[in-house]
């Protein structure tokens, strides 16, 4: 049950995006276009499990714990509505190189881009 202004806030937006989701789909449908959800993870999240000291990081964990349930759910949606999807949360994991920039920007870096474009053709060579 919901109870916190921030969690009804959280649900209210996943339901939005379900929404949004769900219209892009039908649109690609109508136009007999593919339709394929991209999940990109947050660079918090990619670097979560390198965290040496998580109880010295109380709300970076809060944090990644908040987009790994938004995650879990919204990739429950995307299996139940048959969305094809790519997460390429655990090739951005496992990168031996750097996949973002070494300062505060969470943008992916070219090594990152690299890995995501990997994996989205990746899923394009299984259909």
């Amino acid at each position: 049950m919901l109870c916190r202004t921030g969690d009804l806030y959280q649900h209210e937006r996943i339901e939005v995006t379900k929404h949004m989701i769900r219209q892009m789909r039908d649109r690609a449908a109508d136009a007999e276009a593919n339709y394929l959800v991209l999940l990109l993870p947050t660079k918090e999240y990619v670097f979560w499990p390198q965290i040496k000291r998580p109880l010295d990081h109380a709300r970076l964990e809060m944090l990644v714990a908040t987009e790994d349930r938004l995650r879990a759910e919204l990739q429950h949606f995307l299996q139940a509505e048959d969305i094809r999807y790519v997460d390429p949360s655990p090739a951005l994991r496992t990168s031996v190189e750097q996949p973002y920039f070494p300062n505060g920007d969470g943008h992916p870096n070219q090594r990152g881009h690299e890995i995501i474009a990997r994996e989205l053709l990746s899923d394009f060579g299984k259909r």
